[in-house]
């Protein structure tokens, strides 16, 4: 369900189960958001308006899009995987107020109002994994309305919908709210009465029991608004009371979560251009916004509203920023709320900015794990034409996790305080999304998108339990990333290394030796295994043929490389070497990628003075139009001398 805050980002955020660690493995974890691509979209400037991670790990978007020459928008679903490519585009409907919700096996379900005539239609429809849609059936009918409405969707397929209906001459605006079973069977519609004329402020959450929760804003004396808070049971019961009188406009936040429904807000302090933040859990029974705890006291309401978040134990994490006047600096803090209503200590999650800095939007959301981040905008209006993007992971306690994390977007001041929507959702993948729509000049707009990633690689290692001394014994592991695999290494114990999936290496001496193998992610995260092998000494053989001791006179090993051709990701080598040599030969691939040199080194055996390798680049490394150097090296023996031959090998041509 969309919270409706002041940005145009949707901010979907997928934070899941990282995976258990096995013996012998461990991981290291860090996070960082990555570069995503650019889908475009053939309509007027419209933000997405929902984000659900379902639960094959993509993620789906569903927007109201305003179809060029069109009145009515189109219901659009975006399928994207978790790096951010589009894996499916589907029109499935005309209308608003649209919501989703995923299913087990990778589908989701879908509610929207259709417009009439004669009459709007609630519709839900269901698509599965592989973009097939199904169940497309209206709900029940609904009486004109005046605005998109708001509605929420449940996986069984029940539903309901807040709406203002058309006022008569003279009438002001009311605020209804029906509810509908999952056999299409609808409840009475409550009337939970007027609303401020031009509000948007309306918000909607179900709740765990199946009532709904509402916030909105309706005419108080002196031309003032009061914000109201309201519960409609699923039999269409509705009441409704006064949260506060003094709320600033647009700081209320409603979430749900485990247990109740949870209300933060921002109201007039006793010191003048300061406020107190305040929360409340709203109670299925009893009086309807429940009591409220005052948070902090005395921060300025500059800077931003207040967000909240609640796990699945029903704790809820306060964020807010601090302002302070006097260096024109502010701060980001969080406390905790615990179903029991005590207060955890006040922390500061990020310390005060530059001069002339403001941290400003704060959003915070628990993924399903409870896996925490905030992410907010810092920079000064009067200065900055834009303000960037920064975020960090949270601890359990609401304390910060790691560095602060750059977002790579800015955006306006005007822009960011714009209607519009943020929504943090949950894939099983761990890989997040940020979305944002941006106009192309024309009847046309430009989803931007960047990856979020704060889960290690899976590793699945193929180690061999033995191995000969003076033997290449083989070494594969597999990995996999939402993000892709950055690299894989290997540590054999003995000093050596190598880079790759597939890799060989001989051991010098006989003994325990133990083996690291560590993937690597595109975020910097990784995973390394650990186990232990047992080195041989070979089998006795027939008494070797006495050789030359060390001196100038080794003879030369004619090394050479007959074939070095470099094609999409592998790099093929040949060559010859004088039939004495025995073992093996190190093969080496060096490019430069930014201003790092990169090298994959491999181990190629020797048969009958010929030898061949296969490097297997990385994705970076394959698209890239550097050229690579090779270098063979034998070690030598005590017949031949050691000989390194190198070669420049160019990329091939598009």
């Amino acid at each position: 369900m969309p919270r409706s805050r002041r940005a145009v980002l949707t901010l979907s955020l997928c934070l899941a189960t990282l995976p258990a660690s096995a013996l012998g493995a461990g991981a290291a974890h860090a996070a960082a958001w990555l570069p995503g691509p650019t889908l475009t979209q053939s309509s007027v400037y419209a933000p997405p308006q929902t984000a659900i991670g379902a639960d094959d790990g993509a993620l789906v978007l569903t927007t109201e899009i305003d179809t060029f020459g069109s009145p009515i928008p189109s219901v659009v679903v975006r399928r994207l995987a978790p790096d951010g490519a589009q894996l499916a585009q589907l029109t499935i409907g005309k209308g608003y107020g649209v919501d989703a919700v995923a299913l087990p096996g990778g589908g989701y379900r879908i509610a929207w109002v259709s417009p009439g005539p004669p009459t709007n239609q609630l519709v839900l429809a269901t698509v599965d994994a592989a973009g097939r849609v199904s169940g497309v059936r209206p709900a029940t009918s609904v009486e004109a309305i005046s605005g998109p409405p708001v509605g929420a969707v449940a996986a069984n397929g029940s539903a309901v919908l807040a709406y203002n209906p058309q006022p008569g001459p003279g009438d002001p605006r009311r605020l209804r709210v029906l509810q509908v079973a999952a056999d299409g069977g609808a409840a009475p519609i409550a009337d939970l009465g007027p609303v401020a004329p031009n509000s948007t402020a309306l918000q909607l959450v179900r709740a765990n029991d199946g009532s709904a929760r509402l916030l909105w804003e309706r005419p108080a004396p002196g031309n003032t608004v009061e914000q109201m808070v309201g519960r409609v049971s699923a039999a269409g019961v509705g009441t409704s009371a006064v949260l506060d009188d003094a709320v600033v406009a647009d700081t209320a936040e409603l979430v749900v979560g485990g247990g109740d429904p949870i209300v933060s807000w921002l109201a007039p302090g006793n010191v003048a251009n300061s406020g107190d933040v305040l929360v409340s859990r709203l109670p299925s029974s009893g009086p309807i916004g429940g009591a409220a705890t005052t948070v902090a006291t005395g921060i300025s309401a500059i800077g931003g509203s207040v967000d909240v978040a609640v796990a699945a134990d029903g704790t809820a994490t306060v964020v807010w920023p601090r302002f302070e006047p006097s260096t024109v600096t502010s701060s980001l803090h969080s406390r905790q709320f615990t179903p029991s209503g005590a207060l955890g200590p006040e922390r500061e999650i990020s310390p005060p900015t530059g001069f002339v800095e403001l941290d400003a939007t704060p959003r915070v959301r628990i993924g399903r794990n409870g896996t925490m981040v905030v992410q907010w905008f810092r920079g000064f209006p009067a200065v900055d034409a834009q303000l960037k993007g920064l975020s960090k992971v949270l601890d359990s306690s609401g304390a910060a996790a790691g560095p602060e994390l750059p977002v790579p977007y800015t955006l306006p001041l005007a822009a960011i305080l714009s209607p519009g929507v943020v929504d943090v959702t949950v894939a099983p993948s761990g890989t997040g999304l940020l979305v944002g729509a941006a106009p192309t000049g024309g009847p046309a707009s430009a989803l931007l998108t960047a990856r979020f990633d704060s889960t290690p690689p899976t590793l699945v290692p193929t180690l061999p339990a033995t191995a000969v001394r003076g033997t290449a014994a083989a070494f594969a592991a597999g990995a996999t990333d939402g993000s892709g695999i950055a690299k894989i290494t290997w540590q054999f114990g003995d000093g050596a290394s190598a880079d790759g999936a597939d890799v060989t290496h001989v051991y010098g001496a006989a003994g325990p030796q133990t083996v690291t193998v560590t993937a690597t992610d595109a975020a910097g995260e990784s995973t390394s295994v650990t186990r232990g092998i047992a080195v041989s000494d070979p089998p006795p053989g027939p008494a070797a043929t006495p050789t030359p001791s060390p001196g100038p006179s080794l003879a030369s090993a004619k090394l050479r490389v007959t074939k070095a051709t470099r094609k999409g990701a592998r790099v093929t080598v040949s060559g010859t070497i004088d039939r004495r040599a025995r073992g093996q030969v190190s093969v080496t691939w060096s490019q430069k990628s930014g201003r790092k040199t990169v090298k994959r080194t491999v181990r190629a055996k020797i048969k009958k003075g010929r030898f061949s390798a296969t490097i297997k680049l990385s994705r970076a490394l394959a698209r890239s139009r550097v050229a690579g150097r090779l270098s063979v090296t034998y070690a030598g023996d005590r017949v031949l001398r050691r000989t390194t031959v190198t070669r420049s090998v160019k990329a091939p041509a598009r």
